[in-house]
């Protein structure tokens, strides 16, 4: 994902990134200068559904700053 969305990526690209790879997101947060997304369905498990969780910040100028991905899982 780093490699797809550099440091500096602007909002608007990472947004187009997301749909392009159907990534479901929340509306950029302006106050926390961060958008969240999920990618949902990577994996099943006994009773467990697997996700990618992702979080987007960007600094003031809405540029990416950081993301940081982890696993998460729902259970059935």
């Amino acid at each position: 994902m780093n490699a797809a969305l550099p440091i500096g990526t602007s909002i608007p690209q990472v947004l187009a990134f997301l749909d392009a790879n159907h990534i479901d997101y929340a509306p950029y947060a302006p106050a926390r200068r961060t958008i969240e997304a999920i990618k949902r369905k990577t994996c099943w498990a006994v009773l467990t559904e697997c996700s990618i969780e992702i979080n987007l910040l960007f600094d003031g100028e809405s540029r990416l700053q950081r993301i940081s991905v982890q696993e998460g899982f729902t259970g059935l």
